[in-house]
């Protein structure tokens, strides 16, 4: 939602209406309150202001488009290089900061899981039950997280299985990409970038296999499949 209303009032188009582009850049400040102040997901941060700083460079290079990414960067290095915002995040990964539990603990699920997965590539430990199981799914005491991991935990959960169900369709929708940025029908493509490169981002430390998240891997895909049967016949979005 956050990459999808920001690219939706950043990128001002001709004819459009002015409350539209209000009301998205609204829902994008509600969700980076809630993103930075109420949930404070470090590495969700980290993804979003990559996503953002991607849909800036993809945008076209025209008189206004540059003007546009000057002011941006011009406000984001007066806000958070001279607040002194950068030093601070970085400190909360400190092993010696207030949350070094929580990074000796995604230290701990990265080693562990990563060992077991080179010790079982083929199954894992597949659906076992953590409450029954604690000392194998979780590591010592139960404190390993395979939400928290990303692609390695998942690798020790289901073994090799994890390529066909999660890295070769993250390559199909690459090359989806690739090829309809040169098809003038389909609009909006850096979204769809954008869309893309937040799961494969997040594949480091949240894939998106489990069941909270596993909507928006359904969604993505859905929307790039979308536009490929578009590329493919060569119609526009409205046509298809």
């Amino acid at each position: 939602m956050a990459v999808y209303n920001f690219y939706m009032f950043y990128n001002i188009r001709s004819g459009k209406k002015y409350g539209n582009w209000v009301k998205h850049l609204l829902f994008f400040v509600i969700l980076l309150f809630d993103l930075v102040i109420v949930s404070q997901t470090r590495q969700t941060i980290l993804i979003l202001a990559g996503c953002f700083l991607l849909l800036i460079l993809l945008d076209r290079n025209s008189k206004w488009g540059v003007t546009k990414k000057i002011l941006i960067f011009a406000g984001i290095f007066s806000v958070v290089f001279m607040g002194g915002y950068i030093s601070d995040f970085i400190d909360t990964f400190s092993l010696n900061g207030e949350l070094a539990v929580s990074t000796t603990g995604r230290l701990y699920s990265y080693g562990y899981y990563w060992n077991y997965f080179l010790k079982h590539p083929f199954f894992g430990f597949a659906f076992a039950n953590k409450t029954m199981y604690p000392s194998l799914v979780g590591g010592v005491l139960g404190r390993a997280s395979v939400s928290d991991v990303g692609i390695v935990g998942h690798l020790a959960k289901e073994g090799l299985f994890v390529i066909p169900m999660y890295v070769i369709p993250i390559v199909r929708c690459v090359i989806i990409l690739h090829r309809s940025g040169r098809n003038k029908n389909i609009p909006d493509l850096p979204y769809y970038w954008a869309a893309l490169c937040f799961l494969i981002a997040g594949s480091a430390t949240q894939i998106v296999l489990d069941q909270e998240r596993i909507l928006l891997f359904s969604m993505v895909l859905g929307m790039i499949e979308y536009i490929n049967i578009a590329a493919k016949n060569n119609l526009t979005m409205t046509e298809l």
